[in-house]
Formats: structure tokens, C-alpha cells, sequence
């Protein structure tokens, strides 16, 4: 279930306005704990599959469906009628360079006491070369319009040792 302060029609309104003027906006607690936790077991016992292109990114991806009333709460936000999702999971080694444009992203953060000088971060570029960074914050929903951003996830250091940054990702279509 959705943090009900986020399913305020005021507040849905909010984060409407706040992506039309900014393009990003960060909902922290996103969901209740239980429903977080459900989420995090379910994307933690998924089978990854480690994915490489050397010029683009080194990952493990996998197919996941979110909630429906989570699912029904992002595209009613985007205004679009479907979405493409997956569970992306990161460790040591591994990074994800510039990534096209999409209309609107979503990024459902699960990683939880993650060191930022292990890399790892996420980052949204624009044409000018200025970056976004988004802060690690566990159970927090990232909601991007950027069809002029590009997104990149700094390379995973030794830092890291054996955490994962694990992450689900959504893209309005």
C-alpha cells in the first residue's frame, strides 16, 4: 500500500506541478513498510540475469510487475497508458552508462545503507552536461519527466564489497 499522504488529491496535484517545473521530484516512505517489505522479498529472490555491453552498462536485470494500486498511482501521474518494468540489480564492477531519453522514469530505490563512496549513484544529465544526482534512500520513489535527460549510474567500486544497490526501474511508453 501507498504511503496515504501520497494519495492525496492535493498532493498528487503537488507532484504534478513539481515535475512540470522541475522534471524530478522525490517521494520519501513511499510505501508502507509491509507492502515495502513484500516488494524488496520479492525483487531480492528474483533470478537475475547478468546482462554486459562494455560501451553501455554491466548489470543484472529482471522482469518484475509491481502492485496495482502502485502501477495504477504512477500512471496516473504520467498521464500514459502503459509502463515497461524491471528489477536491476548492481554490485561491485558495475555501472550503466548514458541511457536514452524517455518521457517519464520511475526509480523505486530498495537498497538500504549504501555507502555513496561506493558508487553506485544515480545521476540524470541534461544537454548542458549539468548533473542531478539522486540521493540512496531506501523505500524512496524517484519520478522523472526527462525527455531531455539522460540517465547514468556511476561505476560500482571495491568500496562496495558484497552489498548490492538494488533498484526497480520504470518506463512510461
Amino acid at each position: 500500500m501507498i504511503n496515504p499522504l501520497y494519495l492525496k488529491k492535493e498532493n498528487i496535484s503537488e507532484i504534478k506541478r513539481e515535475l512540470s517545473k522541475n522534471g524530478i521530484i522525490v517521494l520519501n516512505d513511499f510505501l508502507l513498510n509491509k507492502e515495502y517489505k513484500k516488494i524488496k522479498k520479492n525483487v531480492l529472490n528474483l533470478r537475475y540475469k547478468h546482462e554486459i555491453n562494455l560501451m553501455e552498462y554491466k548489470l543484472s536485470s529482471a522482469e518484475f510487475e509491481l502492485s496495482e494500486n502502485v502501477k495504477e498511482f504512477l500512471l496516473n501521474i504520467f498521464g500514459l497508458p502503459a509502463m515497461e518494468i524491471k528489477a536491476y540489480s548492481l554490485r561491485h564492477k558495475d555501472y550503466w552508462l548514458l541511457h536514452g531519453k524517455n518521457n517519464y522514469e520511475f526509480i523505486l530505490d530498495l537498497t538500504n545503507n549504501w555507502n555513496p563512496g561506493s558508487g553506485g549513484v544515480i545521476c540524470y544529465r541534461d544537454d548542458n552536461g549539468d548533473a542531478i544526482k539522486i540521493p540512496c534512500s531506501e523505500n524512496s520513489l524517484v519520478i522523472v519527466k526527462n525527455k531531455k535527460l539522460k540517465r547514468y549510474i556511476h561505476y560500482i567500486n571495491h568500496y562496495a564489497g558484497k552489498n548490492k544497490r538494488v533498484f526497480v526501474l520504470g518506463k512510461a511508453c
